[in-house]
């Protein structure tokens, strides 16, 4: 895909997602506006109620590290199975 392809392609999604969401009694300008404020790393709907319902509590790592473009662009991974501390609270493999 050429570049203007894959824009396309990512406008038609968003657009696809505001207008699920407005069916859903969402204003347009508010889903907008948190999207290109703040970021969505997917379209999912609860992540978009609760950063529209608690836009305190929404920190989006990923806008974060793309605002922060000059610094160190480092992703970590964190295996669950091996995190000790993660399987003594009993959050590895999904048992949260």
């Amino acid at each position: 895909m050429h570049s203007k392809e894959v824009d396309q392609h990512f406008a038609l999604l968003e657009e696809q997602f505001i207008n699920k969401m407005t069916d859903m009694g969402y204003e347009y300008t508010d889903i907008k506006d948190f999207i290109e404020d703040r970021g969505l790393p997917e379209d999912d709907p609860a992540i978009l109620i609760a950063g529209l319902s608690q836009p305190h509590a929404y920190h989006n790592k990923l806008q974060q590290k793309a605002n922060n473009m000059g610094q160190d662009m480092r992703y970590d991974f964190a295996d669950p199975s091996l995190d000790p501390a993660m399987l003594a609270r009993g959050q590895a493999f999904g048992n949260r």
